[in-house]
Order: C-alpha cells, then structure tokens, then sequence
C-alpha cells in the first residue's frame, strides 16, 4: 500500500495541456491551465521525512 510519494516534474520534458480536462481542479492553482508532462517518482525520503511521518519528528512524542 503506497500511503504517499513524493513527485519531482521532468522540467526537460516540458508541459502540456492535454492530459487533464479544461476548467477547475484540485491538481492545478487557479489560474494554471497546464501541467508537467511527466514526473520522477521518488520512493526513498530522506530521515528527516521519515521521521516527521513516523512521528517522532522535532516537536513529535514518540508513542510506542
């Protein structure tokens, strides 16, 4: 079960505009009207995120 990722966009890959429908969505800002072609999707997460989501991140009490 994949709970989260973390996507990085292809900049050289460039944008396009055909891959989600015209008008509003919860995956663009107002006002965009396009999107990344495609992305690097990043399984590792360095300690830092780990711990945030583990919750024993800085300001995290750790429940055992």
């Amino acid at each position: 079960v994949i709970r989260g990722c973390h996507l990085i966009p292809v900049f050289a890959g460039g944008r396009t505009d055909t891959l989600m429908k015209p008008g509003p969505s919860l995956g663009r800002l107002a006002g965009e009207t396009d999107d990344w072609s495609s992305f690097y999707v990043n399984i590792f997460a360095d300690r830092d995120m780990f711990a945030r989501f583990a919750g024993i991140g800085i300001g995290h009490e750790a429940q055992f």
